[in-house]
């Protein structure tokens, strides 16, 4: 049910558009605070991926049309609603921008409708039916299976009402309530069945990583620890009873597991990351093999528009040029390659932003020694004899673990790729940018961190504003401005490239010390002459800031306010004594660094070693960038 561009009219998608931000925000709020941890972000990014390779199996329901799984319900009932909501949006963000799936004007609707009605209304009833079956984890599958039924109807019906306030042809609200419903209704039973297999899978071999299974586990936890014999239903003998009364033995019935564990307290046969990687492949199998299978009849939604009429209204696909447009891979003449190639892109990239924004999200979900002290980067980081740095952001992810020669190759790598391409190519400096969004989610710093540390970037900002007014060639008038076509972009570029590579230095004076810097410069056969004066610099600045917030408060201890020009003196006076200061200040340091052996090199207690594993790692932020940007020429 993926609404195109032009059924709806703009104040309707704007309106809808307002609906999903608001719908999304609430949704990770309710993520990070409710539902996520450490077992159940992985999964999320995995339910995100599976979802989008289901959504390319279309079958078929009769009279030439198909359906797809909407995986709403799905989603909820193994992560949660909020996190499903944020599982669709990812996928319905993937499926716009390179796949050319569902209008980019329509986002908004499609996430509504999907992201919104279709897990809420799915979940809302596996919950009624589950209060009204018995208390077993047995009986989860078949609530998740009603759920995921009535789900696909209720957001068809959905559809309708906003059509009917923004529908860009005149079609009768009653034909169009009754083909909708009525074609979704038979959608809905393939999207039941798919919804009960895969739960029922999960289900199986891990019951504790199941959202919708919680509260049935924790009070079967809560009877096992109180006595109960949960699996036979017979309750331990009440104090007072003949058998505790006399001392006589008792035999209760054997309990079920605690979540996540065998009988014998145990750990699952079946580990976390086993589940992961069996997921993972399945759903690369069925985008990339079983999706060439799948009905090329159109899917409910497209059927009716034909059938009503109101079809012709929809307009040309803003990423009609991608790579991937219609799920087929440009430049590949195979079908079956063409299609398979692009379902495995899609499903690597949605589990890669999911498992990303999941992770990040995660860290919120648990406010633990290790979140308290990242929480507090400063801190933490200006501590000890003047290792720290501001810049520096203290964590223990994959990417703080890296050598620091690895992460500079990576940076620099990934610099010229996004200088090397052309501007004509918007949607490859998306890939670049959601490439790096990941990468700073797989850091774990946070976004607010390093955006207020981008005002290095305002000297470029002004110089592209003030691009399009200088520059000579065509001109273009906006209101009453006439700037240059070449400047405008021009000026795009340089912010979109500017931005780019700030934000990826940033990330990596984030995640690496200034003393590992200067190291893996050393590493990488800099000439050591640069390195030690790298070195010095970036010790003596903070030297000399020291020095310069002694001097303030000396002054304004001594009531010295610079309020007027007649201040400037004692500004001046003060330039001059920190300069002396701190060259004295250094010859200090300079003789004692002699007195200790000092000969022109620093002395490396641990030479700085990268695996080969490493390599790989660091290496794939640039590759896959090289990879975006040869796609984009060779379209």
């Amino acid at each position: 049910m993926h609404v195109p561009d032009g059924f709806l009219d703009a104040s309707t998608s704007w309106a809808t558009a307002g609906v999903a931000t608001a719908g999304v925000g609430s949704a990770l709020v309710g993520a990070a605070r409710r539902e996520l941890d450490d077992r159940t972000a992985p999964l999320a990014g995995l339910v995100a991926a599976f979802v989008f390779a289901t959504q390319m199996l279309n079958f078929p329901v009769g009279a030439g049309t198909s359906g797809h799984l909407l995986g709403g319900a799905l989603a909820a009932v193994l992560v949660g609603p909020a996190t499903a909501t944020l599982c669709l949006t990812v996928v319905l963000l993937v499926q716009g921008l390179l796949f050319a799936d569902g209008g980019l004007t329509a986002l908004g609707t499609n996430i509504t409708l999907m992201g919104l009605v279709g897990v809420w209304a799915g979940y809302l009833v596996f919950r009624l039916v589950q209060s009204a079956l018995p208390r077993r984890v047995s009986m989860v599958a078949p609530a998740a299976v009603a759920g995921a039924f009535v789900s696909v109807p209720v957001a068809a019906l959905a559809f309708c009402g906003l059509y009917a306030v923004g529908g860009q042809a005149a079609i009768p609200l009653d034909r169009l309530v009754t083909a909708m419903v009525g074609w979704h209704l038979l959608i809905g039973i393939g999207e039941a069945m798919i919804t009960g297999l895969a739960v029922s899978s999960i289900l199986a071999v891990r019951p504790d990583l199941v959202h919708g299974a919680r509260r049935v586990l924790a009070r079967r936890e809560l009877a096992v620890r109180a006595g109960v014999a949960v699996s036979h239903g017979t309750p331990a003998p009440h104090p007072g009873s003949p058998g505790l009364a006399t001392g006589g033995p008792t035999t209760p019935a054997p309990a079920e597991p605690a979540p996540g564990r065998s009988r014998s307290g145990a750990r699952p046969s079946v580990s976390s990351r086993s589940l992961l990687l069996t997921g993972l492949v399945v759903a690369l199998l069925l985008a990339g093999v079983v999706s060439f299978y799948a009905s090329s009849h159109p899917d409910g939604l497209n059927h009716v528009a034909r059938t009503l009429g109101f079809g012709s209204t929809a307009t040309p696909h803003a990423s009609d040029g991608s790579p991937f447009s219609g799920y087929a891979t440009r430049g590949i003449g195979d079908v079956r390659l063409s299609r398979g190639l692009a379902g495995v892109v899609g499903v690597v990239l949605v589990a890669a932003l999911g498992a990303g924004l999941f992770w990040n999200l995660r860290r919120k979900a648990r406010p633990d020694a290790e979140t308290a002290s990242a929480s507090e980067p400063a801190r933490t980081t200006r501590t000890g004899a003047g290792h720290g740095h501001h810049l520096h952001f203290h964590g223990y992810s994959t990417i703080h673990r890296l050598p620091a020669h690895t992460k500079l190759v990576a940076l620099v790598a990934y610099v010229v790729v996004v200088v090397a391409t052309p501007r004509e190519l918007p949607w490859v400096f998306a890939v670049h940018a959601v490439l790096l969004g990941v990468a700073v989610a797989v850091s774990q710093v946070p976004v607010r961190y390093l955006a207020r540390r981008m005002v290095v970037e305002v000297p470029f900002v002004v110089f592209a504003l003030l691009l399009p007014f200088v520059a000579t060639g065509p001109r273009v008038t906006v209101g009453p401005l006439s700037l240059s076509q070449h400047g405008l972009a021009g000026a795009a570029a340089l912010l979109v490239k500017g931005t780019l590579g700030v934000l990826a230095s940033l990330l990596l004076a984030a995640t690496t010390e200034p003393r590992d810097v200067v190291a893996g410069l050393e590493r990488l056969r800099m000439p050591h002459q640069l390195v030690q004066i790298m070195g010095f610099m970036i010790r003596y600045l903070g030297v000399v800031t020291g020095e310069l917030s002694r001097m303030r408060v000396a002054r304004e201890s001594r009531g010295f306010r610079a309020r007027s020009v007649r201040s400037w003196p004692a500004l001046a006076s003060t330039v001059g004594a920190l300069f002396i200061r701190s060259y004295e200040r250094g010859e200090r340091v300079h003789l004692a660094m002699l007195s200790r052996g000092y000969t022109g090199r620093m002395p490396v207690p641990h030479p700085m070693t990268a695996t080969a594993a490493q390599w790989r790692l660091a290496a794939a932020l640039p590759v896959a960038a090289l990879a975006a940007l040869l796609l984009g020429v060779a379209a």
